[in-house]
């Protein structure tokens, strides 16, 4: 891919024995990527150095998770190249599934999901998960992320899935459901505990939720 680099983000260096692991098996498929770790205090310099006009939305979030998914579109409109979560380990190379000029989002089947997922009770037929993203750099529909962002920070979020709603897989399915400027890459990577009800799956997301605990 045109932009060999892939963002990931963890609250400080010391990333836990388990993530590391999965780094390392990442790496055997993107042999020539660098990859690059957001720390809290990078994520906080980058917005006050090229954002500063959201920092303070940013340092207002009321849920941490809200500053993990935010910041992830900062990171591809800025730089491009891919986004995965430390949770995500792919062991097929995915390049020829991605269109190096558009944004590249990754679905799945909401069928297997529980009931308790508001998208799955409003008839969506897939959610898009942010766990694994791509885009080149200053990407117009990343941009329009961004835009909704700004808008976005008064929404209250009091659960495991209205917490999504801020700038996580709810956010993210909303907005782009009926979006034919993306390249949307369905059932390629997928939860672990539907991973058996899929074929020709490049990666799993092992949907560790480590944020529940890292408010």
């Amino acid at each position: 891919m045109k932009y060999n680099i892939i963002h990931q983000s963890w609250k400080n260096k010391f990333i836990p024995a388990k993530y590391l692991h999965n780094r390392i098996l990442n790496k055997k498929i993107f042999k020539n990527y660098e990859f690059k770790l957001w720390t809290d205090i990078d994520n906080y310099n980058f917005l006050k150095e090229k954002y500063p006009s959201f920092l303070e939305i940013y340092k207002n979030f009321k849920n941490k998770i809200h500053k993990i998914d935010s910041i992830r579109y900062f990171y591809l409109y800025e730089y491009g190249g891919l986004y995965a979560d430390f949770d995500v380990i792919i062991y097929k190379n995915i390049s020829k599934l991605i269109n190096e000029d558009k944004l590249c989002l990754f679905s799945q089947d909401i069928k297997y999901e529980s009931n308790n997922n508001p998208l799955k009770n409003n008839n969506y037929d897939f959610f898009i998960d942010p766990m694994l993203m791509y885009s080149p750099p200053k990407n117009k529909e990343i941009k329009n992320v961004i835009d909704i962002l700004y808008q976005n920070n008064h929404n209250e979020c009091n659960d495991i899935y209205t917490k999504m709603e801020k700038a996580g897989p709810i956010f993210l399915t909303k907005h782009f459901y009926n979006n034919n400027n993306i390249k949307r890459i369905h059932n390629k990577v997928v939860t672990f505990n539907h991973k058996e009800k899929f074929n020709n799956v490049y990666g799993i997301h092992y949907c560790d939720n480590s944020w529940v605990n890292y408010e």
